[in-house]
């Protein structure tokens, strides 16, 4: 007979509570571990919420991104390049060239006149706003019309108001502005464009003060204001690009009729001492007429020797053959407004060229004659405009705006 089986005796219950705080340093043990790994991602997470990333002009293009104002492109893509907008909320700088109403030549009733000194600048000190830059050929000052003692005036000097609210189309050119101004109670202060027909799309002031712009006949550019003040105006342009670079339009004498205005009688003879000498007459299409003018202007020298001989000032310059920019340009407007082509005459510190409309568009057209040197502040983030390709050929020894423009930047 087998022994009998021992009897199991039963496990005493659990001790809950000592299960309860297992339970507890399991749980804690997990949260801490969890928060081991989590807190370097945290600490990158907090890391990255703060850190600077440079602005992308390109990536703002594709976004469509504005400034801070949301009044402008944060950037812009241009044929010559991508341009980024000025920081509309920064006031002027005390580096900036302040257009103001002082000077003889900075309000509607500025005038001209013309001189015999044709010895070529070495230096001449620029500013240029804009971006694209487009030095040397900013548009200060634009006169049309020739007095008896041949000092040059705007034909139209009333002032019509620009609004900002044109739009940049296929075939314009953009830019921007960012021009500091002085402004005076109620009076127009001049400030410079880009180009003929340029068209304002948007603007912004700082400090915030109402202004109103305008232009005059010769489309010269003003702003006005309500009181003394400061101020930076930041602007977003555009422009056709054939302004820079198209030819004259074969067009008859006809449809340049309308823009036609009576000139000088005392000028008439000296007129066509000048155009027998160029090769030039209303026989001729206007197309034929300008090329032959823009190949006759061009062929001018700098000189160390004043042109006289017939006490005619517009003979001696024509005739002489000598000059820069100011001389050929000043030349060109009055043999151009005597046969019929409208035209004006365009000046700023460093440069002087002109305009001739062909009934529908302004041409601007160089004449060479610029300085040797320029004096400016390049501002690496601007790229330089690039023009359309000159339709007009120029002598063996040019001496363009365009070529003045390359050599400043490569200093």
């Amino acid at each position: 007979m087998s022994p009998p089986a021992a009897r199991q005796r039963s496990a005493p219950p659990p001790d809950v509570s000592v299960s309860r705080r297992r339970r507890g340093w399991a749980r804690s043990l997990l949260v801490f571990a969890l928060a081991c790994a989590v807190s370097p991602l945290a600490d990158a997470q907090g890391s990255l919420l703060h850190e600077f990333i440079a602005p992308d002009p390109a990536e703002d293009v594709s976004l469509a991104t504005t400034t801070l104002d949301g009044g402008l492109p944060a950037a812009i893509q241009t044929p010559s390049g991508l341009a980024t907008a000025p920081d509309p909320q920064r006031p002027p700088s005390t580096q900036q060239q302040v257009y103001s109403n002082v000077g003889s030549d900075a309000g509607p009733e500025a005038s001209y006149e013309p001189d015999r000194d044709t010895r070529r600048p070495n230096v001449e000190r620029y500013d240029d706003p804009f971006s694209p830059a487009t030095a040397p050929f900013k548009r200060l000052q634009a006169y049309d019309a020739v007095r008896a003692d041949y000092s040059l005036v705007v034909r139209d000097k009333s002032l019509k108001t620009i609004k900002a609210d044109a739009t940049v189309s296929g075939g314009d050119e953009a830019f921007y502005g960012d021009l500091a101004v002085d402004l005076v109670p109620n009076e127009p202060v001049r400030i410079p464009t880009v180009g003929p027909d340029t068209r304002l799309v948007r603007m912004h002031v700082n400090p915030d003060t109402p202004v109103v712009v305008l232009r005059d006949g010769a489309d010269n550019w003003f702003v006005r204001g309500t009181k003394s003040a400061r101020v930076r105006l930041i602007v977003q342009l555009a422009i056709a690009r054939a302004t820079f670079g198209s030819g004259f339009a074969d067009v008859d004498w006809g449809k340049l009729e309308r823009y036609r205005a009576p000139q000088e009688a005392a000028h008439e003879a000296a007129f066509k001492q000048v155009a027998q000498a160029i090769g030039i007459s209303t026989a001729m299409r206007p197309r034929d007429v300008v090329q032959k003018m823009v190949e006759y202007f061009r062929s001018f020298a700098p000189s160390d020797d004043p042109p006289k001989g017939h006490g005619d000032i517009y003979l001696d310059l024509a005739l002489s053959r000598k000059g820069v920019c100011r001389h050929r340009a000043f030349a060109f407007l009055v043999t151009a407004l005597h046969i019929g082509i409208p035209a004006r005459m365009i000046v700023n510190e460093a440069h002087a060229w002109v305009e001739v409309h062909d009934g529908s568009l302004w041409h601007r057209i160089d004449l060479g004659g610029a300085a040797l040197n320029m004096d400016q502040e390049i501002d690496p983030s601007r790229p330089p405009y690039v023009p359309p390709p000159d339709p007009y050929s120029w002598p063996e020894q040019r001496d363009s705006g365009q070529d003045l423009a390359e050599r400043t930047r490569a200093e």
